[in-house]
């Protein structure tokens, strides 16, 4: 299987999958525990979306890149 698939148009990542929270809402597959906020089942969740797990990753490195720079 590949990691990336494409579902009516909308590319997901399928090493991701999304809660019902509002935020904090991508978790990685190995999270196969409910969410301990919303309680969501990863198995009954849509994969996330590959442009929302960037935004997220590129969120990080800022955030990362600022702490060390101060």
């Amino acid at each position: 299987m590949t990691r990336y698939e494409n579902i009516g148009g909308v590319v997901t990542d399928a090493d991701y999958w999304d809660c019902e929270c509002n935020t904090d809402y991508i978790h990685h597959i190995s999270d196969v525990e409910p969410c301990e906020k919303c309680g969501a089942d990863p198995d009954e969740q849509p994969n996330s979306h590959v442009d929302e797990v960037h935004k997220v990753f590129d969120a990080f490195q800022r955030a990362e890149h600022e702490q060390i720079a101060n």
